[in-house]
């Protein structure tokens, strides 16, 4: 009499080929598995997202693609009842693809773990990116007591509500946020003040210099010495600008990527192009860029733009230039000729009226000792006729008063 009823069974490398890989075995069995808890589920629970499943296991996994042990109470999706979640668990562990050890449910293999991480969109890889952000900047927190910046509390308000929904902060991490908020605004509601400030004190200087001239010798240094605090408060309003104009950089960088990530090549392309227009040399801008254009092809190019030719032209005289340079850009694309003609001939016309202005801002500010301000009018004309001799003699004589 046989001792089995089954022929023994010998592994051997041909063997072993045919099955094929650990981790292409272990795909195929979570594959099958998933799906028919999923389905199970579809049936017991009507209603329940199709991705339910996914999310729960998602759960069970780090950014890195380890696993991630968690207790059934740290396990709060949006959409996905107590009921259905003890249902999933209960199917998962029968299943063997989780394993519940000392009040802790896990995946019962790194493979596994792998496996369900290579499968992560790009949008859910953003998501966890800003999750992991958040707690390690709170943890360093305490020693080098750095909150936030604007671009980064932008990427985390583009994922707010579902942050919220699946708890997947800490009420500490929340304050952390919320202070980094707090001080973001007290900065700019101190930039406005300041700017307003500065404003007021040149407006005023101004008057006061024009009433000097008609007073005597002795008061001729007092003058001096306020044109002297004017010239510094100016300093510090330039230096105020290009660390806003670089927050703007970063924040429209970072909603570039987002875009990005969501296939959203021509609005990536506008915040890109508004990026570079607060940074001209922005390398990382104009990188990804050139990789959104190859995406979208000249058809979105075209039109990205004339709508920022559109965008500067609304802005007033000082961004002229700039939208005429858009206009261009785009007729040389050869897509829609009649529509940049048009635009560039609206913009050329309005350019020499705002030529003739910056013009006589200049002299108007030369004339009452303002030279910074007649500098930058001045300079504002030659950037719309670069070959004027007569602007250029202007400007030369506007550094040679400063000196």
């Amino acid at each position: 009499m046989e001792s089995s009823q089954y022929p023994q069974t010998v592994f051997s490398n041909e063997l072993i080929h045919k099955v094929g890989h650990i981790g292409e075995v272990l795909g195929e069995f979570l594959d099958d598995q998933t799906s028919r808890i999923q389905a199970e589920m579809l049936t017991r629970f009507p209603g329940i997202n199709a991705q339910s499943l996914d999310q729960i296991l998602n759960a069970f996994i780090t950014l890195e693609g380890t696993k991630r042990p968690l207790k059934k109470s740290e396990i709060q999706l949006k959409g996905i009842s107590p009921e259905a979640l003890n249902f999933s668990l209960d199917q998962l562990e029968k299943a063997r693809i989780l394993r519940y050890v000392d009040g802790l449910y896990e995946l019962a293999h790194d493979t596994l773990a792998l496996s369900l991480s290579e499968k992560r969109s790009a949008e859910e890889v953003v998501f966890l990116e800003v999750i992991k952000m958040v707690k390690d900047r709170h943890h360093l927190y305490e020693t080098t007591n750095t909150l936030l910046n604007a671009s980064e509390l932008q990427l985390i308000k583009n994922f707010d509500q579902r942050l919220r929904s699946e708890n997947s902060l800490q009420p500490e991490e929340w304050k952390y946020v919320a202070k980094s908020k707090a001080a973001v605004q007290r900065r700019r509601l101190i930039l406005i003040a300041t700017t307003l400030a500065i404003f007021a004190v040149l407006a005023a200087f101004s008057i006061y210099s024009f009433q000097q001239r008609r007073i005597a010798q002795d008061r001729q240094a007092e003058a001096l010495q306020a044109q002297a605090a004017a010239e510094e408060n100016l300093r510090l309003f330039e230096t105020e600008q290009s660390q806003k104009a670089l927050a703007q950089y970063n924040s429209h960088l970072a909603q570039g990527k987002v875009l990005m990530t969501q296939s959203q090549y021509d609005l990536a392309i506008q915040e890109f192009e508004t990026a570079l227009a607060f940074k001209e040399d922005g390398e990382e801008a104009l990188e990804l860029k050139a990789e959104c254009e190859e995406l979208s092809g000249v058809r979105s190019r075209f039109e990205q733009l004339i709508q920022q030719g559109d965008n500067f032209y609304s802005q007033g005289d000082q961004f002229l230039a700039n939208a005429l340079d858009r206009y261009r850009s785009a007729r040389q694309l050869g897509f829609n000729n009649t529509l940049a003609d048009s635009k560039i001939t609206a913009v050329s016309g309005k350019l020499e009226a705002a030529f003739d202005k910056f013009v006589r801002d200049g002299d108007t500010f030369f004339k009452v000792g303002g030279y910074d301000y007649a500098l930058q009018n001045y300079q504002e004309a030659l950037r719309i006729k670069p070959g004027d001799q007569s602007i250029r003699e202007k400007i030369a004589a506007c550094r040679e008063q400063l000196n």
